[in-house]
């Protein structure tokens, strides 16, 4: 579609996801696999919409692996990921 309504969507996926890490963050640090899980689906649908396909392979990704038994060291990589993918797209250093 139209490139404006793109553009109003890709802010507002940035402007929402400083919040939504921290929401995803303090449910992973707290062991709520599945807090993390449902705050990242939930942030899926945003990424969809944007086709930031970066963050979108990332959050899925991440997704998975929250709804899956622990593997400390897949853990960590898909949370480095998706922080990446976030920082990129909120234009911070990667």
């Amino acid at each position: 579609g139209d490139p404006g309504i793109l553009a109003d969507l890709r802010a507002l996926l940035r402007a929402e996801l400083p919040a939504a890490q921290t929401r995803i963050d303090a449910a992973w640090s707290r062991g709520d696999r599945v807090g993390a899980a449902d705050e990242l689906h939930r942030l899926l649908a945003g990424a969809r919409y944007c086709g930031a396909a970066r963050l979108l392979a990332c959050i899925d990704q991440f997704e998975r692996r929250a709804r899956q038994p622990d593997e400390p060291n897949a853990d960590a990589a898909a949370l480095a990921a998706f922080k990446r993918a976030c920082d990129r797209l909120m234009g911070h250093p990667a």
